[in-house]
């Protein structure tokens, strides 16, 4: 935490900073921005206000979310300004996080939030700004998404600020570093002064600028969708908004996003669905399906898309984006072609059980790098050759009983980084290659291959996974030897 010459820090006993106290000359009006920070817990705070000749500029924090306090000057005119970063800020944020920041802007006071970074994974991650403040006609609540990287600032007037934010188990992306600045609402802000080398656009609601360069590019960045208002004619692979003269990129229809004014961008029951299948929104309906997504809002429903004849990679393609579950089970698939689910981008689940696939060709997952269950069992399969499961480094479980599997090729499970789960009962294995799960070693918790017609293990079938593996079941084989330093350096093996 960097902090100004001269300032006084006051910790707790774990160390955790509470108060940064900076020193400042006296006889003048000083503005008191309290910032609170929460992991789930809830935050009370008390309003601040604006205080004559006091000696100091007090900054609270509950965290090292906040992470830079200093005074500075711009145009000869003294105000105070701190960062806030997303967690771990700069790497990249930590999954399945969910943190919230408090800010109380007093009476006869503006905050401007510059926008260093901006770069949250859409649709399944968020970055929400709520702002509320007492007007002569009531309470006034503005909430808005923080999903563009073309913002560059907002001017919030007094009120209190709430910014939310929640990472899924999946991607992470870089995340976000805003500098708040406060001064009294008579003096401007001149962005000019902040920004001298952007140039900007301003949104209608005067509560956000952008990029000049965003203005109508497709791509809605203002929260009142001003950008893209007054753009001329919609130019092909755009779709126009109903009831405006907005147009927006193909790509972002049915991808779980609002973008259209009337949300009409995510009716899309009819129009992204394969020919010959079904879709909508509904409870997975057996064991198998996924988990509740971890950002969701309550009463989320998994989007499907349920095959009935057929699959290629033309079906994926015309698949909408907000699938998360794509069901073929019990269809004569026989084969599928490398690519077979590129478009399905957000895919968290694929079932593909009983449909006669012989063989599974490199890159057939390509394209669908959120796969977290895939589910292969009571196929044809005989081999699992390299580059199978390419670009699967989220794939969490494997279920793959119930084939003809005898020969698992060097590299077959090459990139599967989080896999946790495998099952291979009832396969007809007789033997494994030595190191046959070595690739697996950072992640691979959980192995089963009961029911097979193995007759001995050789000393390398767990190599690679002394660190992780905690059980395994090798029940109803006809083992009749193990070699010696199987099981050496096993160190949390608990189960088996």
């Amino acid at each position: 935490m960097k902090i100004s010459r001269g300032s006084e820090v006051v910790k707790n006993r774990e160390n955790r900073v509470l108060l940064l106290v900076f020193p400042m000359k006296t006889e003048r009006r000083v503005t008191i921005l309290l910032i609170h920070y929460s992991s789930g817990l809830e935050c009370r705070y008390n309003m601040a206000k604006s205080l004559r000749g006091l000696a100091s500029f007090v900054f609270m924090v509950m965290s090292v979310g906040l992470v830079h306090a200093e005074h500075s000057e711009c145009e000869d005119f003294k105000d105070y300004f701190s960062t806030l970063v997303s967690p771990d800020y700069p790497d990249p944020y930590p999954p399945a996080t969910r943190r919230q920041w408090y800010m109380e802007i007093p009476e006869g006071v503006q905050a401007l939030i510059r926008v260093n970074a901006l770069e949250i994974e859409r649709t399944w991650d968020y970055l929400t700004l709520e702002h509320t403040h007492q007007t002569a006609h009531g309470i006034n609540v503005t909430r808005f998404p923080l999903v563009s990287g073309n913002v560059t600032s907002i001017l919030l007037p007094e009120g209190n600020v709430m910014l939310d934010f929640c990472s899924d188990e999946f991607e992470n992306f870089d995340g976000f570093s805003f500098d708040i600045r406060t001064r009294e609402i008579n003096n401007t802000f001149d962005l000019g002064c902040y920004e001298p080398d952007v140039e900007t656009f301003a949104c209608a609601s005067g509560v956000q600028y952008i990029h000049a360069i965003a203005r109508c590019d497709r791509i809605v960045d203002c929260h009142d969708h001003s950008d893209e208002i007054g753009c001329g004619d919609c130019p092909p692979d755009t779709s126009q908004c109903e009831g405006t003269d907005i147009c927006i990129h193909s790509k972002f229809l049915c991808d779980g996003v609002f973008d259209c004014p009337h949300q009409d961008d995510e009716n899309c029951i009819d129009s992204k669905c394969p020919d010959g299948c079904i879709c909508g929104e509904g409870p997975y309906a057996h064991f198998f399906g996924p988990s509740r997504a971890f950002c969701a809002a309550p009463g989320y429903l998994p989007y499907w898309t349920n095959g009935t004849t057929t699959w290629n990679q033309e079906y994926a393609m015309n698949t909408t984006l907000r699938t998360v579950v794509i069901d073929l089970h019990d269809i004569p698939l026989m084969h599928l072609d490398p690519g077979s689910f590129i478009g399905a981008t957000n895919l968290n689940t694929l079932d593909l059980t009983n449909c006669d696939i012989d063989h599974l060709p490199s890159g057939v997952f390509d394209g669908a790098p959120r796969l977290y269950k895939l589910y292969i069992r009571n196929n044809k399969l005989r081999y699992l050759e390299k580059g199978t499961f390419r670009g699967l480094y989220n794939l969490y479980l494997l279920f793959a009983e119930f084939n003809f599997l005898t020969r698992f090729e060097e590299g077959c499970f090459e990139g599967l980084t989080n896999l946790f789960f495998i099952d291979l009962e009832f396969n007809g294995i007789t033997d494994f290659r030595p190191g046959t799960f070595r690739d697996l070693g950072g992640s691979l918790e959980r192995l089963i291959i009961t029911r097979n017609n193995l007759t001995s293990i050789n000393s390398s079938l767990f190599y690679g996974l002394e660190e992780t593996l905690l059980r395994v079941n090798i029940d109803n084989n006809e083992l009749k030897y193990i070699e010696p330093g199987t099981f050496h350096n096993m160190t949390i093996l608990q189960d088996m």
